[in-house]
């Protein structure tokens, strides 16, 4: 199994197990004199046993991550070779850049409370340079993106 099928798993399994705790949780009120599908125990027993198989899963693909190597080419055609673990992790790197830049807004002068003084707040970047930061980020970010979907539908568990 390759590790993008086993991942294309681990997403249909858990929208199945949330599926079955709503079922599951609507036992505990239904219609005096009527008989749910399957008992409380029965869930419990076909959701544990998703939750376990989630668990291997997500255990293999983390195996197969850090043994199974990928080449990540940037847009200046220099390029690392790194494990599909690290790649993820430089990914969730830069996501938290590219984040910590939205919320890098400029604030318009204003007048202290009880003075008549204009405060006027510095900017360490233009939002040009902001701009160029964002877009040098995603780039980079897409590179990471490619080398481990490639990885995911070439290595296995």
């Amino acid at each position: 199994m390759k590790i993008g099928e086993a991942l294309q798993e681990v997403k249909e399994l858990s929208s199945k197990l949330s599926r079955l705790q709503t079922l599951q949780a609507s036992l505990f009120s239904f219609v005096e004199g009527t008989q749910p599908s399957k008992t409380f125990e029965e869930y419990e027993k076909e959701i544990n046993s998703i939750h376990d198989r989630i668990i291997d899963l997500k255990l293999k693909i983390q195996e197969a991550n850090l043994r199974s190597k990928v080449t990540v080419t940037f847009d200046d055609n220099s390029s690392i070779e790194c494990s599909i673990a690290r790649a993820i992790l430089e990914v969730s790197k830069l996501r938290s850049k590219l984040y910590q830049l939205s919320l890098m807004v400029p604030q318009n002068p204003t007048y202290t409370y009880g003075k008549e003084q204009l405060v006027t707040y510095f900017q360490p970047i233009t939002q040009l340079e902001k701009e160029e930061m964002i877009t040098k980020l995603e780039r980079k970010k897409r590179s990471y993106d490619l080398a481990i979907q490639g990885g995911n539908w070439t290595y296995s568990l």
